[in-house]
């Protein structure tokens, strides 16, 4: 519904557009959605082409099972917004001969001397934060058109159309996730099965039984599978001895945090579109 919504608001500004549709794998996304885009396109009388992403789209699934089997929380929409729906977007888009590319993101662009930026738009879910690892030559070359829209008003966009995607749900989930969970996945993809272990108290005594580390996240107060007489969250786990430490919040034992791929944004020139 939201890149619907962009591509009306750029046909109504008019903008010279086309619409590209990724195909990520069997059924993702589903073959009725590509045919509300491709009508979209029909209805705006504008050139609509696929693009099989598959092949870069499992690297963000590899990535994705790597690093919750490592015990890490990983956010693959971010990775994949970087290296496909942004990366693998402008070149695809320059071979089609467009100078820029616009999605249907909530976020707004500005521009500071040689940095461009992305601050919170007029939605209040506004989605800078899913666009965090893009590049500056990545930024300068998109375009948003929603940065002033709300949901609501993107909704009323779309419906005014004769193409019924603006019925569709709005995705909560990651994509490639079934309705089983992430852990049917992990294990369909990786042949890991998590079996119970225990959960233990700061001291490590045993306190109770999980039914495999792999379901709990660090920060995770719901969902323990058994009640501890007073309010714990999950403070650690460890994959390979398939324990997971509970705590009450006072006993949090975090003082810092650890970064890494931070994306500074800051670099001496860019090239600007022909």
């Amino acid at each position: 519904m939201d890149s619907a919504a962009a591509a009306i608001r750029l046909h109504e500004e008019r903008e010279a557009i086309m619409g590209v549709t990724f195909v990520f794998g069997e059924s993702n996304p589903p073959p009725e959605h590509i045919e509300r885009a491709g009508s979209l396109c029909a209805y705006l009388n504008v050139r609509h082409t696929v693009v099989d992403a598959s092949s870069p789209f499992t690297a963000v699934m590899d990535y994705f099972c790597r690093e919750y089997l490592a015990g890490n929380t990983p956010n693959p929409c971010v990775v994949c917004n970087r290296d496909i729906k942004f990366g693998l977007f402008l070149k695809k888009a320059s071979e089609l001969g467009a100078e820029r590319v616009a999605t249907g993101h909530y976020v707004r662009k500005a521009a500071e001397g040689r940095r461009t930026w992305l601050g919170q738009a007029r939605e209040m879910n506004s989605q800078e934060y899913f666009l965090g690892m893009l590049s500056q030559e990545a930024i300068r070359l998109s375009v948003f058109p929603l940065h002033d829209t709300t949901k609501e008003e993107a909704r009323k966009l779309a419906a005014s159309t004769h193409v019924a995607i603006h019925k569709r749900d709005t995705s909560q989930d990651v994509c490639f996730i079934g309705p089983g969970g992430y852990v049917p996945f992990i294990s369909s993809c990786t042949g890991y099965h998590p079996c119970p272990g225990d959960i233990l108290d700061q001291r490590g005594l045993v306190i109770g039984r999980h039914r495999g580390a792999l379901f709990y996240t660090i920060g995770q107060r719901k969902g323990l599978g058994m009640g501890f007489g007073k309010r714990v969250y999950v403070l650690d786990r460890d994959m390979k001895k398939n324990t997971v430490t509970v705590g009450e919040r006072a006993q949090w034992p975090y003082q810092g945090f650890f970064m890494e791929q931070v994306n500074f944004m800051k670099i001496s020139g860019l090239k600007e579109p022909h």
